[in-house]
């Protein structure tokens, strides 16, 4: 069996550890910076050993770019027993502003390794939601919050209206005046909208998807 193989128990330990750490809520550790979130990673180094005592990182070489900016990587192993599986991390060394930084010191990659061990704990599950934007587990969005998407939606839907409207109108006309009322009145980032419309009988359904999405640069 390969090494990127894994028997039915080293599923079975995976399954176990995600359900484990994933379940822990994390909200009243959370720090906020910059409109972004953390985790201290002390408190999570902590609480993985509560749980996998057994557990181990390895830190790789750093990587320098051509700019001067540096990337840290390291592999986080979580083991009990004789079940371990191991998941890499990475995370270019960056400054409070989340921007890289050119020649960083020993201190900057320290704080960067931390920071990229937390984000390599939270790939086992714990804190993992705060990376998906989701500030709160298990819970709805504040009802602002759904009012704001409720808006959007609703704005988005008129706008495609309109356009409907507007291809539809241009279609009649178009029977009327001929292709060249169509190349000389109808914009081009329209047309392929346009062909939809005729291809489907004037029948065009529209899905629009709003996801509010945070990305934390951790």
């Amino acid at each position: 069996m390969s090494k990127t193989q894994h028997t039915e128990k080293e599923k079975s330990f995976q399954q176990q550890v995600w359900g484990t750490l994933s379940a822990i809520n994390v909200n009243e550790k959370i720090e906020k910076k910059n409109g972004l979130s953390y985790l201290s990673w002390a408190w999570a180094w902590g609480v993985l050993m509560a749980h996998y005592p057994e557990s181990y990182y390895t830190i790789d070489t750093v990587n320098y770019n051509n700019d001067g900016s540096a990337m840290v990587s390291l592999t986080l192993t979580v083991k009990q027993g004789d079940n371990e599986f191991p998941r890499k991390m990475w995370l270019p060394v960056m400054d409070y502003r989340n921007q890289a930084i050119s020649n960083p010191n020993a201190v900057d990659i320290n704080k960067t390794l931390m920071r990229c061990l937390t984000k390599a704990i939270s790939m086992f599950g714990l804190g993992f939601y705060i990376y998906a934007g989701e500030d709160f587990a298990g819970e709805d969005l504040p009802e602002q919050e759904k009012i704001v998407i409720q808006q959007e939606v609703a704005q988005q839907k008129a706008r495609y209206d309109q356009l409907i409207r507007d291809l539809k109108t241009a279609a009649k006309r178009l029977s009327q005046k001929g292709w060249n009322f169509f190349f000389n009145n109808i914009p081009p980032c329209r047309f392929s909208l346009f062909l939809i419309l005729v291809c489907t009988n004037n029948r065009l359904k529209i899905i629009h998807n709003i996801r509010a999405t945070a990305l934390d640069k951790l």
